[in-house]
């Protein structure tokens, strides 16, 4: 399912050169994991 969102074009281009993403849609693609992976870490249930 597509949906529009705005995001500000310059947090954007920190977030490719910082992920290697090459695209918005890839950027935008990836935060779900990385918003996992901190609340997991921020809850003590992440593990090494």
């Amino acid at each position: 399912m597509r949906t529009n969102i705005e995001i500000d074009d310059d947090l954007v281009a920190d977030l490719m050169k910082l992920t290697g993403r090459k695209t918005k849609r890839q950027v935008v693609g990836t935060m779900p994991c990385v918003i996992n992976f901190s609340a997991s870490a921020q809850h003590g249930s992440f593990s090494t």
